[in-house]
């Protein structure tokens, strides 16, 4: 007679969805603060009015996403470990998880580039220089958070190819 384990959180069903779930918010956020500074970039409301405005949204999916990448950063570690993953003597699993960590290392990388950006920004913004802030911007909203999403759905592409080894 077979046995079944019917416990409803067990930790290797449970971190796996945690960590789906989390990358799924994680691109989410990064698709919705693409399309909301896309909109107020060619939005027509007044300078005074449209700049404070996205430097705010800008500022607050800013945190939302760190701290997205951080638990997924640590969900990744408890996946890997918990399943036995990270012992696998597959060549190919290995550099697929190496790959995987190279992105999560590149995305942190980027994050840390685009709050740079945000900080000189705002630092032009509040010196009245509308045409530095609007540089800085555009290399944000139109350049990186495009390249992060790239970059993310290759990692999720590598998790998938991953769990098939």
């Amino acid at each position: 007679m077979p046995e079944y384990n019917i416990a409803f959180a067990r930790l290797d069903q449970l971190m796996p969805f945690f960590h789906v779930s989390m990358v799924t918010l994680f691109i989410g956020l990064q698709a919705g603060l693409w399309l909301v500074a896309t909109y107020f970039m060619k939005s027509k409301l007044k300078d005074a009015l449209k700049y404070p405005l996205l430097m705010h949204i800008l500022r607050r999916f800013g945190i939302c996403i760190v701290i997205l990448l951080v638990i997924i950063a640590l969900t990744s570690m408890t996946v890997g470990h918990s399943g036995g993953l990270m012992k696998s003597a597959n060549p190919m699993a290995k550099a697929i998880l190496a790959t995987k960590w190279a992105l999560e290392i590149f995305l942190a990388l980027n994050l840390g580039y685009m709050f740079y950006h945000y900080k000189k920004a705002f630092k032009a913004f509040k010196a009245h220089e509308i045409l530095e802030m609007q540089e800085s911007l555009v290399v944000v909203i139109y350049y990186f958070i495009p390249l992060n999403l790239v970059v993310s759905f290759i990692a999720v592409y590598l998790g998938i190819a991953y769990k098939e080894f």
